[in-house]
């Protein structure tokens, strides 16, 4: 039997979408269309697009350590979970996209009354498959060991999906995620998930890194340096506690106010040309010159959003 690695999109890809391919937002923009036309329109608008290899089109650290935890540690077969194409193999080909259920497109749900886990039924039946296709592999026996390494948005939005698997299904499924992604899974999975902690980031640790690598990070830390794959939960949870308490204290996190989009996109507008509108420099000013909290994946939503507003040429950018 082999080994299931399941982690979650990003939103750097290699390639850009296509000029005049629909966003989600715009496909919403009929008031007479239910969910699942939505979803329709969405699946419809790709398939007309050039697409990629998975593992080729998207970017960054996330991607690269589910990687060398699929592939090369384990040979296992690396499933993706996507806001925009459902549940991809590493391997499938898919267009380019720009769709997150973090921005636009998730406040345009959460405005006409649809969850995110809506969401993810109604685009998995649109590409003519399973509305819960990540239980359908839990499901499936096929795997000695599933280790899902999500973040808390892309496990609200898989849920409901997780849920359709009983307890007695559940032995061989090992979940890495933030203290935030553990309150949005139903108690009954808590003892599937893996207790790191913040102290993954502690000054001794070989894995460190930024909240949004954190699930994947835990992941490869729990099969490269634990070794504890094919340990049972109980044997699993215990070496991740014995190694947190051996690795010394959490690192003391800068205190960063909140702000609105509004008001985050107007520092971003006075500070454009200062950066030369480089989103790498601007998102490092927001948070170490502003000391302003700002996950990545809002950061580049806005940052596109500000670009797209000011008609600049993305040169050098």
């Amino acid at each position: 039997m082999s080994y299931l690695v399941v982690t979650s999109c990003t939103g750097r890809k290699r390639f850009p979408p296509e000029p005049g391919l629909l966003s989600l937002p715009v496909t919403l923009a009929h008031p007479c269309l239910s969910l699942p036309d939505v979803a329709r329109n969405w699946v419809e608008g790709l398939s007309k697009a050039a697409s990629f290899p998975a593992r080729k089109l998207y970017l960054g650290r996330t991607l690269l350590d589910a990687l060398s935890v699929g592939s090369t540690l384990l040979g296992a077969r690396l499933k993706i979970v996507s806001a925009g194409v459902g549940l991809i193999d590493a391997d499938d080909h898919i267009p380019s996209y720009e769709l997150t259920v973090s921005g636009e497109a998730g406040q345009w749900l959460a405005s006409h009354d649809h969850s995110v886990t809506e969401w993810w039924a109604a685009l998995n039946q649109a590409r003519q498959r399973s509305q819960s296709p990540l239980s359908d592999l839990i499901l499936s026996s096929q795997f000695r060991s599933i280790l899902i390494g999500l973040p808390s948005r892309y496990l609200e939005m898989v849920a409901q999906d997780l849920d359709r698997v009983p307890a007695e299904n559940r032995s061989n499924v090992r979940i890495f995620t933030s203290k935030l992604g553990l309150e949005v899974l139903s108690p009954s999975w808590h003892r599937n998930v893996l207790p790191y902690d913040d102290r993954l980031d502690a000054l001794g640790s070989p894995c460190r890194g930024t909240r949004t690598d954190f699930a994947q990070r835990a992941m490869r830390h729990y099969v490269e340096h634990l070794d504890a794959t094919d340990c049972d939960l109980a044997e699993g949870a215990n070496a991740v506690l014995k190694w947190l308490d051996a690795i010394g204290p959490a690192p003391v996190l800068p205190k960063r106010r909140r702000l609105e989009d509004p008001e985050i996109i107007a520092l971003l507008r006075e500070n454009w040309h200062a950066h030369k509108g480089q989103s790498g420099r601007l998102l490092r000013f927001l948070r170490d010159t502003e000391m302003v909290a700002c996950e990545q994946g809002r950061f580049r939503d806005l940052w596109l959003q500000l670009s797209a507003s000011k008609q600049l040429s993305l040169e050098g950018v």
